[in-house]
């Protein structure tokens, strides 16, 4: 985020237990990234619970310590073990993965991972282009049809969007600003693992308008068979949008 004195490179965790709800602020390990804006981010399962097929629990109680007046703001959390079961893990087999955004000396071309369960930066990357304005969701990378959301899940939409979540370990940008132009209609996938990006160029598609400011949403399988990215407004440089799109994965 971006505030008067320029941008943000906290992190900051919104606990929804019914109840219990409130902002805590863990204390983060690893190599921080530089302080930015207009970033996009989206949650993927972390790398060896991708690897194993399994999904990890979330809602565990961090542990925490105080260091406010026991109201529970400012209050500062500890990092999780991080063993990489559900039994050990504080924030759930999660990790969060960062694209892009403005910093002090203008817009940025790396990804970065902060793997929750640890609250550390783990891993970082270039995705090989400036960009900031964007939207990433969860996705699935396919050999076979390029991108695809697809993980084989089953039941109620909300379930099969957090399956697909769970299966993916891919990030689908979409979108947004490179400082002095606007990225095309083009879709760049990122892999969480190896962070390696692609740029995939949907043949024979009606591509909405370049834009950036917008927002995007995955769909899972049960609403739109293989999964569909949602894609509402934006801005380019004449005029604003009030545009709806949808990308479909063709199954």
């Amino acid at each position: 985020g971006s505030q008067e004195d320029g941008p943000l490179g906290d992190v900051h965790v919104l606990d929804l237990e019914e109840g219990a709800e409130r902002w805590t602020y863990p204390r983060v390990g690893g190599q921080a990234p530089e302080p930015r804006e207009m970033h996009a981010a989206c949650m993927l399962p972390a790398i060896n619970v991708r690897s194993c097929g399994t999904t990890g629990t979330t809602g565990a109680t961090p542990k925490t310590t105080s260091s406010g007046d026991g109201d529970g703001a400012g209050e500062g959390v500890e990092a999780g073990a991080g063993g990489g079961d559900s039994d050990s893990a504080e924030w759930g087999d999660y990790e969060m993965m960062v694209v892009g955004g403005r910093g002090r000396a203008g817009v940025l071309s790396d990804v970065v991972v902060l793997d929750t369960r640890k609250m550390a930066w783990v891993r970082r990357g270039d995705v090989g282009r400036a960009i900031c304005a964007h939207t990433a969701v969860p996705w699935v990378v396919s050999d076979s049809s390029g991108v695809s959301m697809d993980g084989g899940a089953e039941g109620a939409a909300a379930g099969e969007l957090k399956a697909a979540a769970d299966v993916s370990g891919a990030a689908l940008v979409f979108g947004g600003f490179t400082g002095a132009a606007l990225h095309g209609s083009e879709l760049l996938t990122v892999e969480g693992s190896t962070l390696m990006a692609q740029v995939k160029a949907p043949p024979g598609t009606s591509a909405p308008e370049p834009r950036f400011a917008h927002t995007a949403i995955a769909l899972p399988p049960s609403l739109i068979p293989g999964g569909a990215m949602l894609v509402f407004a934006g801005v380019t440089p004449n005029f604003d949008l009030n545009d709806v799109a949808m990308w479909v994965n063709i199954v």
